[in-house]
């Protein structure tokens, strides 16, 4: 318990620095009337400095000891496992692919004349837009640039059958006395309509058709076997007549396309990719059944490529 004298030394401590001292017999007045309160005891003993610097080191130790043992479990290597935290995967930076561009078109080999395979050809020679078609065994390729089986194409005695395209931007109007008779063909329709009124054989009327996925029509043109072609023009240079449906594009009168007494000739007008065109088989009276009904399993077959 503090004793009074305790009391007394303490309050007078605190009250030395006021500005005024209270005189003694107030200050014991004061102190009589405080109760004395009893102070509880620590119920640990009082440490000497030496001791507490004892202490001190040690905790630092400890705690020292604590820090490493953290630090040294944190470098552990970890695995998952009931009631822990699965140690995160480190994440990969991805593989980027090589870029792999197109490999440029290869480019269809020019055909050459003679027998052929079996098999699907891409025509890029002599059309402005290429095409492919289907062949069965037994054609052959090269005259006029046509497919043809079953013989000679055009001629006399011809058996042939054949199937081809031609770039076009001229018709004759009179197939023939065709000498001054050009006609400009700017699009499908106007080229449909010139070959439906062309004269100077017996042509069929103008039937709905498909080719290649493109609405067209169906033109057939005939020639006689006994048609007498002395009466048409021969070129003015001392030629033999011929009966001659279109010049070559441009136009370019030193080539193009006729018909001969006996042979069929049909044509389908297309436009493809901006380009006025003809898709034509030709047939002969010799023609076998067979090789005309084949002619017209190959045109189904085609399709262009744009």
């Amino acid at each position: 318990m503090s004793t009074d004298r305790d009391t007394t030394r303490i309050v007078r401590s605190w009250l030395e620095d006021g500005v005024t001292a209270l005189p003694d017999r107030v200050l014991d007045s004061v102190l009589d009337r405080l109760p004395a309160t009893p102070q509880r005891r620590s119920w640990w003993p009082a440490r000497r400095a030496r001791d507490m610097n004892s202490m001190t080191k040690l905790a630092l130790t400890a705690v020292g000891v604590l820090l490493l043992a953290v630090v040294g479990y944190n470098l552990l290597p970890r695995t998952g496992g009931v009631g822990s935290a699965p140690t995160p995967t480190p994440t990969s930076t991805p593989t980027l692919a090589p870029t792999v561009l197109p490999a440029s078109p290869t480019p269809a080999p020019t055909l050459a004349a003679g027998p052929m395979a079996a098999g699907t050809y891409t025509v890029t020679q002599n059309t402005w837009v290429p095409y492919r078609l289907t062949l069965p065994a037994g054609w052959g390729f090269g005259e006029a640039g046509f497919f043809t089986k079953g013989g000679v194409l055009s001629g006399s005695n011809a058996k042939g059958v054949g199937i081809s395209t031609w770039n076009i931007s001229h018709i004759y109007t009179d197939s023939c006395h065709w000498s001054g008779k050009l006609l400009a063909t700017g699009t499908q329709s106007a080229l449909a309509a010139g070959l439906a009124a062309q004269t100077g054989h017996t042509t069929s009327a103008p039937t709905a058709a498909t080719i290649s996925g493109v609405a067209t029509t169906r033109i057939t043109f005939s020639v006689p076997s006994s048609f007498n072609v002395g009466g048409c023009y021969n070129g003015g240079q001392g030629g033999t007549p011929i009966i001659r449906l279109w010049p070559d594009p441009g136009p370019d009168e030193g080539g193009g396309w006729m018909i001969f007494p006996g042979q069929t000739t049909t044509v389908y007008p297309i436009e493809v990719a901006g380009k006025l065109m003809v898709a034509l088989t030709i047939q002969n009276v010799g023609s076998s059944a067979a090789d005309i009904a084949e002619l017209q399993s190959v045109l189904a077959t085609l399709q262009f490529q744009p």
